[in-house]
């Protein structure tokens, strides 16, 4: 775990417990006191650094600054039973499920399960080679490509005859749903408690960008269009 984690603290759905040693911070405050959190959780600051912590239906993980809430499920288990319960939801798909050998040791975590599980499709994808796809572009060649695009021709080429405005297909790994694996694991990387996973997410996050470098944000606006 890393040094600068904040304290993790658990109860179950539904339950009130009381946490000693815990003091937020201002931007805890400030974060908590639009009350967007308040159906699912709620939290209050009682005297002498004691925090009172009060969870509804809602299962997953809260993580401010100062501290880190693991709700889990009263009745169902660990997280790992979660996901299962997901899983069963989506229609079974088991491969998708991370194995819990994974992490470093001790019980783990919401986050660190659906980080792995994410690690570990990044790398069964890039095992069996990654998806590949025809993608549109537009640029100026010195011969016929594709399609020439007369408008763009004439008003920015006018003249021109040795630079001729194409639209083209490339077939290319970057594309939306790489970039999106992609973004999964560096968010993965950045948020995983357990070093082992970040240290995966990272590898995997790399691999990715030298097949989809497009930034996620650029390739959805382009996709929007």
């Amino acid at each position: 775990m890393r040094s600068d984690a904040p304290a993790a603290l658990e109860l179950t759905e539904y339950a009130t417990r009381v946490f000693d040693g815990i003091r937020l911070t201002e931007a805890d405050r400030r974060l908590l006191a639009d009350g967007s959190l308040d159906a699912r959780l709620r939290l209050r600051q009682l005297w002498g650094d004691r925090l009172e912590v009060t969870a509804a239906q809602y299962v997953g993980t809260v993580r401010l600054e100062a501290v880190e809430i693991r709700v889990v499920p009263k009745y169902l288990g660990g997280d790992l039973d979660v996901l299962r319960m997901v899983d069963h939801a989506w229609g079974g798909v088991r491969e998708l499920l991370p194995t819990a050998q994974g992490l470093a040791g001790g019980r783990p975590s919401l986050r660190d399960l659906v980080c792995l599980m994410a690690v570990e499709h990044g790398e069964r994808l890039l095992r069996h080679g990654v998806r590949r796809d025809y993608v549109p572009v537009e640029d100026d060649l010195r011969v016929v490509r594709g399609r020439l695009l007369p408008v763009r021709q004439l008003l920015v080429h006018h003249g021109r005859p040795d630079l001729l405005a194409c639209r083209f297909e490339e077939h290319e790994a970057d594309v939306l749903d790489n970039r999106i694996c992609s973004e999964a694991l560096a968010v993965a990387a950045r948020t995983a408690r357990d070093g082992g996973v970040r240290a995966r997410a990272r590898r995997a996050a790399g691999l990715f960008a030298r097949h989809a470098p497009t930034p996620l944000g650029t390739y959805g606006r382009r996709w929007r269009r």
